[in-house]
Formats: C-alpha cells, sequence, structure tokens
C-alpha cells in the first residue's frame, strides 16, 4: 500500500507533506527490517555450513580451515556455531560422528577395519583406531567381538 501511495507522483507533487509521511513510515519499516531480514541470512548460512559438513562427513579433506575459507567465516566462529547447536568443538563432532558410523559398520558388516576407518574419513587406520578407542574404551576388533556375541545372544533368546 506504501508503494501505490508514493508511486502517485502528481499527486504528491501538490501534497509534498503527505508525501514525505509515507517516505518516512516507508524509511522506518525498512530499516526495522533490515535487523531481522540480516538474522534470518545469517542463519540461512549458518544451516548451509552445517548440512555441507553433514554432506561432507566422510570426506578426509574436511577442515575447519577449508570451511572457514569456503564460508567466509572465522574458524574461532564456526567453532563457536558448533558448541552452540551442538554442544561440542567442529572436531569433537566430526569424530563422534565418524566413530557412530564405523560402529555402525562394524557390528553390520564385516569391511576390515582399515576399509571401515577409510569410509569413515579417516586417511589412516592408526588415527582411527585411537579416536576408536578413545570413544568407547574398546578396539574395533573388540567392539565387533562383542557386538557379535551380543547379536548371537538376542539370537538365542
Amino acid at each position: 500500500q506504501l508503494f501505490e501511495k508514493l508511486s502517485l507522483k502528481e499527486a504528491y507533487a501538490q501534497r509534498p507533506e503527505e508525501f514525505y509521511e509515507y517516505a518516512g513510515t516507508l524509511a522506518y519499516v525498512c530499516y526495522a527490517a533490515v535487523p531481522v531480514l540480516s538474522q534470518k541470512l545469517e542463519e540461512a548460512g549458518m544451516q548451509k555450513l552445517f548440512d555441507e559438513v553433514d554432506d561432507r562427513l566422510f570426506d578426509p579433506t574436511l577442515s575447519l580451515k577449508g570451511l572457514a575459507a569456503e564460508f567466509g567465516y572465522s574458524e574461532k566462529y564456526i567453532l563457536q556455531l558448533f558448541k552452540k547447536k551442538y554442544g561440542e568443538t567442529f572436531l569433537q563432532y566430526l569424530q563422534r560422528r565418524r566413530i557412530e558410523n564405523a560402529r555402525t559398520l562394524l557390528a553390520d558388516t564385516d569391511l576390515s577395519v582399515a576399509e571401515i576407518a577409510r569410509r569413515c574419513g579417516y586417511t589412516g587406520d592408526q588415527s582411527f583406531r585411537r579416536n576408536f578407542v578413545q570413544s568407547t574404551s574398546l578396539t574395533p576388533g573388540e567392539y565387533r567381538s562383542k557386538m557379535a556375541l551380543k547379536k548371537q545372544h538376542d539370537i538365542d533368546d
């Protein structure tokens, strides 16, 4: 409605005070909308970042530095975003999600530990084993054996 009134140049040429009143109202509305729109754009950008991480979760080249460069955020800001959303740092989130996937693969497949490490985004099975033990207090082999016994026990019951 404001735009319609502002586009009536001839009518406002006769009553400039009315034009200034409408123009002032429009300026106020736009000024008030900027923070809201800015927040919405920021939230959309953050969601794109989180989606990108989830899409590339098992990509061994995924890094905080790369994400910062790609999205134009500082590494510190990305760390704050992850801490706020997930209660953990980017690296903790990445490792937790990768280990969750590894646990599923160990329990449900006969893939080698090295292959599981590779599929979960680790470039070497040593770092995978270290993170796995840190997360589960079991080696990948021990975890697989434990899950096989649990499945066998569940079948017997």
